[in-house]
């Protein structure tokens, strides 16, 4: 198990080498947005709209490198500064600076618990299963195929929903994991298209996502889902969470602040067809 652990820590710190640049360019973008703010009381639209998706980005990809507390500065900041005012900034400022901070350490190590270590024995015993991931954003999609080679499946990510759905058309993965937002074709309209071609029935689709708000929970419940995860997700915990789903093929768990739990229970019965 420690080998594990440290050839998973090494492949994020290879990850995280390689797109450290990216992250900074972020948030050089929502510090470009606040000091815009601070400057003249209110943000150009596009200095704006560009500090959002970047704290968009970071909320989302920092978690997978073990950052929580950093990705849920970024979310507060996404959340923040389409509405604020000068009398933010220093609010925003301290959330910033709590970003950069962790971006400077870096990633946390992988978790050595018991929880970590029992999921990834009871999926390395079983047969290995095979997961689409889709996500616009090369860095969280390269640091989840990560995690889950390390917990034994084979992955493939794809970058938008349209190079998603063509290879839908022939393979056919236990799972797929789908982001929401992203050009062109967002999630939604990635599920609207499997729908409508009667994939939607045949494939386990989980939605791993930024947003988080209860009307987002709800159109995606619309559609023939398995699962809906807001990011900042715990990497141990979505994949436990992951393979009991595929091996009752009866849970649909939705997991982060849209939808209140009672401690550890966030797992509730699929109302969909049964096999």
């Amino acid at each position: 198990m420690a080998a594990l652990h440290a050839q998973l820590d090494a492949e994020l710190q290879t990850i995280w080498a390689r797109n450290s640049e990216v992250q900074r360019e972020r948030l050089r973008r929502i510090r470009l947005a606040v000091d815009s703010l601070a400057a003249g009381g209110v943000s150009a639209s596009e200095v704006l709209q560009s500090g959002v998706t970047a704290a968009h980005k970071l909320a989302g990809s920092l978690g997978a490198f073990g950052l929580g507390t950093a990705s849920r500065a970024a979310a507060r900041i996404e959340h923040l500064l389409p509405k604020a005012g000068v009398a933010d900034v220093p609010r925003l400022n301290r959330l910033i600076a709590q970003v950069g901070a962790d971006l400077d350490r870096g990633p946390r190590p992988v978790s050595t618990t018991s929880e970590f270590e029992q999921t990834v024995s009871a999926i390395a015993a079983s047969e290995r299963v095979d997961l689409v991931v889709v996500d616009d954003d090369p860095v969280f999609a390269e640091a989840i195929a990560a995690w889950s080679v390390a917990f034994g499946y084979t992955t493939r990510c794809f970058l938008n929903g349209a190079s998603a759905l063509a290879a839908l058309e022939s393979i056919r993965p236990a799972a797929v994991l789908l982001d929401v937002d992203m050009p062109d074709l967002n999630g939604f309209d990635v599920l609207r298209e499997l729908q409508t071609t009667g994939l939607a029935s045949s494939i386990n689709v989980v939605m791993l996502t930024g947003r988080s708000t209860s009307p987002d929970v709800l159109r995606a419940l619309e559609y023939d889902i398995r699962g809906y995860v807001s990011k900042p997700v715990n990497m141990a915990d979505l994949f436990a969470r992951l393979r009991a789903m595929l091996e009752r093929n009866t849970d649909l768990f939705i997991v982060g602040p849209a939808v209140p739990a009672s401690g550890n229970d966030l797992l509730r019965p699929w109302r969909g067809p049964q096999s």
